[in-house]
């Protein structure tokens, strides 16, 4: 998990910071100018749905639960990265992946 920091569009002399978790890493990514990421929401969705993964509290150390919203990826510039929080479980980036591939609509229904 990452917090990210980006100018607002409706506002260009706001700051908005989120939090998120990024798709690419290693090394080939490394040299990369911008990267994907999943923004992560403290509001739980209206209703379950597969591209929504729970991040619970324990697993990264914030006082409420979280949302990984993987129907929407963005890309944004490494320069808006501002500082690493916490990595999540093999078994949580494992769910993110699953519901990736629904949001991009590999997956059929």
């Amino acid at each position: 998990m990452w917090r990210i920091q980006f100018q607002s569009w409706e506002r260009p002399r706001r700051t908005i910071t989120k939090y998120a978790v990024i798709l690419q890493e290693g090394t080939y990514f490394q040299n990369y100018e911008s990267v994907c990421v999943v923004l992560l929401s403290t509001t739980p969705p209206k209703r379950k749905y597969k591209t929504s993964v729970l991040i619970p509290k324990q697993e990264h150390g914030a006082h409420d639960d979280v949302w990984a919203e993987c129907g929407q990826v963005y890309t944004v510039p490494v320069t808006d990265l501002k500082d690493y929080q916490y990595q999540l479980s093999r078994q949580t980036m494992d769910q993110i992946d699953e519901a990736l591939m629904w949001g991009l609509g590999l997956v059929s229904s």
